[in-house]
């Protein structure tokens, strides 16, 4: 049975106790490794959550008839 990928915020939590644990530099090189390994998949998962919610936004927002979507870059500015 495939092990069951975490969500966003649980996710976010784990990359944060790796970076944490790594930050205390008691790690051996090969465990810094290994834990730099996982951050670096999990950072991959998690940009990846955050573009599949920006698409279901986007089409959420074109399906009620806002035909001009604006990125968050443009969003950003106005703040």
């Amino acid at each position: 049975m495939a092990a069951k990928k975490p969500g966003f915020e649980e996710g976010l939590e784990m990359l944060s106790g790796l970076v944490e644990t790594m930050e205390k530099g008691e790690l051996s090189l090969e465990d810094t490794l290994i834990y730099y390994e996982k951050g670096v998949k999990l950072e991959k998962q998690l940009n990846e959550m955050l573009e599949s919610g920006k698409r279901r936004i986007e089409i959420l927002r074109s399906e009620n008839g806002k035909n001009e979507i604006e990125s968050a870059e443009a969003e950003d500015e106005r703040e």
